[in-house]
C-alpha cells in the first residue's frame, strides 16, 4: 500500500463523492495532506518501535463501494446476544432493515453529522491512522444520549463481512454525545466470513458530559486475516464514568490508540482488554490517560494470552498534571505466553508532577506454572486440559470486568472456543 497507491485511491474517492459539500471535500484534502507529510508509521517512532507494519503495507487496499452490498440477507442468528438493540453494517453498508434501535437517543448518519457540525472534526492528531481516517471515512454513525436518559438495553454496532474475496479498506467512524445525566452501554463487534485481506480504520469520538455515565465494549472476531486499527479520543467532564473493554481474537495486525482526558474534577474511567493472539499475529495496545483535574481516578487492566510465533505490545501511559489533587491511577499488564516463540513487550508507565497522588503500575509475563500443571495433572487431568484449565482462569479475571451478563455469556463461550 504505497502512497501513490493511496493518492490514486484518494482521488478516486473524490471523483465518487463529487456531491458532498466543498467544506467537506476541503476538510478530506487537509487531512490527506497530513497524513502524506508524516507517512506510515517506522519502528524508529518511538510509539511504534515494536510493531512492523510491513505486512499492511505490502497489500493493496480499494475502498468500499456499492458493489460490496450483499445479494442476500446475512444469518445474524450465530452473532445473536439477548436482550439488546442492534445496529446492521454489512460491508461498510448500514442495514435499516435489520436494525433495531431505543428510545431516548438521536441517531445521525455520519456525513450529516459531519456537515452540521464541522467543528467538531479535529485534524490535529500525532497518528497518521487518525489522518488516513478523515481522508477516507465512507460510513459512520452518531448517536447523542439526550440529558437525564437512561438507556439500560445495550445498543451494539456490528460491522460483518461476507464473502468479501478483495482486499478492501473500511474507513468508519463512531461519535457518541452522552449530555448531562445520561447513561448508556455501547457494544461494537467486528466479525464475519472475511476471505480477502480487509483494513478497517475507525475513529471514535466520545464526550461525557457531567455526571454522564458510558459503558463502551468491543469485540474483535476476524478470524485473523484482517488488520484492526482503532483511534478512540475520550473527553471525560466532572463526575462523569466511563468504562471500556476489548476482547480481541488475532487479528493480522491491530492497534488500539485509546486516549482518555479527565478534565472534570470527580471524573473516573476503567480501561481494560483482553487480546488471544494465534499464528504469528500482532496485537499492540497503546492507552494514554491524562488526570487534568483534582479528584480523579483512573484504571488500567489489560491482558494478553500469545499462542505460536504471535507478538503483542502494551504501551500504558498515566500522566497527572500539576495542581491536580487527590488522584488516583491503576495499571496492571498481565501476559501469558504458551509458546517459547511468543513474544510480548509491556511498558507502563506513570508520570506524576504535583504531590498528595495516589498512583501505581504493575507488568508480569510469563508461562505457565509447572508446579500447577504438576498438582493438577496428578489429580487425573491430562496436560491439554490441565493446560486449558489454567488459561481460562488467566482469562476469566480480565471477563469478569464485562457488566452485561448476556455479552458476558457471548464472551465466555467465545473464549471457549478460541481455547480449543
Amino acid at each position: 500500500m504505497s502512497l501513490d497507491f493511496l493518492k490514486e485511491e484518494f482521488f478516486r474517492l473524490l471523483e465518487r463523492r463529487n456531491f458532498e459539500p466543498d467544506t467537506l471535500t476541503q476538510l478530506r484534502k487537509q487531512s490527506f495532506n497530513q497524513f502524506l507529510e508524516k507517512g506510515f508509521p517506522t519502528q524508529k517512532w518511538e510509539n511504534w518501535r515494536f510493531t512492523n507494519l510491513n505486512r499492511l503495507k505490502s497489500k493493496t487496499f480499494r475502498t468500499a463501494g456499492p458493489e460490496d452490498i450483499p445479494d442476500d440477507i446475512p444469518d445474524l442468528e450465530k452473532y445473536k446476544i439477548s436482550g439488546i438493540n442492534t445496529i446492521v453494517i454489512v460491508n461498510g453498508y448500514f442495514q435499516n432493515k435489520l436494525s433495531s434501535f431505543p428510545e431516548g437517543i438521536i441517531i445521525e448518519p455520519l456525513l450529516d453529522y459531519i456537515n452540521s457540525n464541522p467543528e467538531k472534526i479535529d485534524n490535529e492528531s500525532p497518528n497518521p491512522f487518525y489522518n488516513l481516517n478523515i481522508s477516507f471515512m465512507d460510513s459512520g454513525i452518531a448517536i447523542t444520549i439526550k440529558k437525564n436518559t437512561v438507556i439500560n438495553k445495550p445498543l451494539r454496532f456490528i460491522y460483518l463481512f461476507t464473502s468479501l474475496q478483495d482486499n478492501v479498506m473500511f474507513s468508519p467512524q463512531i461519535h457518541i454525545i452522552c449530555e448531562e445525566n445520561s447513561s448508556a452501554q455501547i457494544l461494537e463487534q467486528i466479525t464475519g466470513n472475511i476471505k480477502g485481506t480487509s483494513f478497517f480504520n475507525l475513529v471514535g469520538t466520545l464526550t461525557l458530559s457531567p455526571n454522564s455515565s458510558l459503558d463502551y465494549s468491543r469485540i474483535i472476531q476476524d478470524n485473523g486475516v484482517s488488520n484492526q486499527f482503532a483511534d478512540f479520543n475520550v473527553l471525560q467532564e466532572k463526575d462523569s464514568r466511563f468504562s471500556f473493554f476489548q476482547y480481541s481474537e488475532a487479528s493480522k495486525i491491530s492497534r488500539l490508540d485509546l486516549n482518555c482526558d479527565l478534565r472534570g474534577e470527580g471524573s473516573e474511567c476503567d480501561l481494560m482488554g483482553l487480546s488471544l493472539s494465534d499464528r504469528s499475529n500482532h496485537s499492540d495496545n497503546h492507552i494514554w490517560i491524562n488526570h487534568h483535574a483534582s479528584h480523579c481516578r483512573s484504571n488500567q487492566f489489560f491482558k494478553s494470552i500469545l499462542k505460536n510465533e504471535s507478538s503483542g505490545v502494551f504501551n500504558g501511559r498515566t500522566i497527572v498534571h500539576k495542581e491536580t489533587q487527590k488522584s488516583d491511577a491503576k495499571q496492571s499488564n498481565k501476559n501469558l505466553l504458551l509458546s517459547k516463540k511468543a513474544v510480548m513487550n509491556s511498558n507502563p508507565q506513570l508520570e506524576i508532577r504535583t504531590e498528595d497522588v495516589k498512583c501505581t503500575h504493575s507488568s508480569t509475563t510469563g508461562e505457565l506454572d509447572d508446579d500447577a500443571l504438576f498438582y493438577m495433572r496428578s489429580r487425573g487431568l491430562d496436560l491439554p486440559r490441565s493446560q486449558a484449565l489454567m488459561v481460562r482462569g488467566f482469562a476469566l479475571e480480565e471477563l469478569k470486568y464485562v457488566r452485561n451478563k448476556n455479552i458476558y455469556d457471548y464472551l465466555l463461550a467465545s473464549l471457549e472456543s478460541w481455547l480449543k
